[in-house]
């Protein structure tokens, strides 16, 4: 998922939209303000870039929801945020194949599936992260989503909160298994 606007101008010469002429107006629907200058910047770089119109629309939870079930939403930011960490809960949970009406989009990819499903339950670590990443390949390459960012949550502590561990990217998860037990109060 690079940014090539030279590459998506060709795509869109060969489907028949130079420099976007013709190609129809693309809703990008909303659920809530936290996410409209995303969506404002994304609208402008794809007017300015490809010549693409884009109108953003906000809906309520409800609409949006209902909607979104039905695959009914033509473009939308959705944030995903994991329940434990593992890669199953986002690679599993979100984008393996769902029946309409229970999942959040209509993506589908046989070998996606099946990488995910083996890796559920393979028990070799290393394979199974081999799997997944693989799984993960597909989606960016396929563009079942596009990744556009990553928030990075800013975690106040006071310093003598001692026996919370960093995760693999070096940050204090706020979703890390952490019990009571391991916490004290250190000099």
């Amino acid at each position: 998922q690079a940014y090539d606007p030279k590459k998506a101008k060709q795509l869109l010469a060969e489907a028949g939209y130079p420099k976007g002429r013709g190609f129809p107006t693309v809703e990008c629907w909303l659920r809530g303000a936290s996410r409209d200058m995303v969506a404002e910047a994304i609208q402008g770089m794809l007017s300015q870039n490809l010549g693409i119109n884009i109108k953003i629309v906000g809906q309520d939870r409800k609409v949006y929801v209902d909607n979104m079930y039905q695959y009914r939403i033509p473009m939308s930011l959705i944030t995903f945020v994991y329940d434990y960490v593992d890669p199953h809960n986002m690679l599993g949970m979100v984008w393996h194949t769902r029946p309409k009406g229970t999942g959040r989009h209509d993506w589908s990819h046989e070998t996606f599936d099946r990488l995910v499903d083996d890796a559920s339950s393979e028990m070799d670590p290393t394979r199974r992260t081999q799997m997944y990443d693989e799984a993960e390949r597909i989606l960016a390459s396929d563009a079942g989503g596009v990744f556009i960012h990553h928030s990075l949550p800013m975690q106040l502590r006071k310093p003598w909160l001692k026996g919370y561990t960093k995760d693999h990217a070096g940050y204090y998860s706020h979703r890390q298994p952490v019990t009571m037990t391991r916490l004290y109060i250190g000099k």
